[in-house]
């Protein structure tokens, strides 16, 4: 980074960006009562901040602001997030296409969980697609995920010392994982 102006002004960048995104979303969430968040959540930003804020009332804390950790996962939304959404849908739409037996169940138990919840344009309600459960779809989602994630490993950040799998792993050290048993 040092050697290279562009990815310094890169970052610095980013990170104004996301920082901008995440005050606002601290703005919304300090000024809006304790009931009805989930009418705030418009985007990823919302989401993370209004957990941050339901943790932290949870824990009797005083909700962590400045954050490394709500900063990194929202650069990671706002720099991975786009592309791999889009090769996601197009992996998904491939299988269904290969998969006409899964793709006609799909559908039918699409059908099924909305028909009480139509409007007078037989579309549902912006309320019936968030709140009808669809196990089916969601078990489409899932297996789409884990057949061809777009990302073959998570990281975390240790909060404490820890041990996994018998190795010590000191509090502050970066851990990959695989997601799926075929990747690494």
């Amino acid at each position: 980074m040092k050697l290279y102006p562009s990815l310094r002004q890169a970052k610095s960048h980013t990170n104004r960006l996301v920082d901008a995104y995440i005050d606002a979303a601290w703005q919304k969430f300090s000024t809006a009562n304790n009931d009805g968040h989930e009418t705030l959540i418009k985007s990823a930003v919302d989401l993370v901040v209004e957990r941050e804020v339901s943790l932290a009332k949870k824990e009797g804390r005083v909700p962590e602001h400045n954050s490394v950790y709500i900063h990194d996962e929202l650069t990671g939304f706002l720099t991975a997030g786009y592309e791999t959404t889009a090769s996601t849908l197009n992996w998904g739409l491939k299988y269904l296409t290969a998969y006409p037996a899964v793709q006609t169940k799909l559908r039918a138990s699409i059908r099924q969980a909305f028909a009480s919840h139509t409007g007078a344009d037989g579309q549902p309600s912006h309320e019936a697609l968030v709140k009808v459960h669809v196990p089916y779809l969601e078990a489409c989602i899932n297996e789409i995920l884990r057949y061809n994630g777009s990302v073959a490993v998570n990281g975390r950040k240790a909060t404490v010392d820890t041990q996994i799998l018998g190795y010590h792993i000191p509090k502050g050290t970066d851990v990959f994982f695989p997601v799926r048993p075929h990747c690494c």
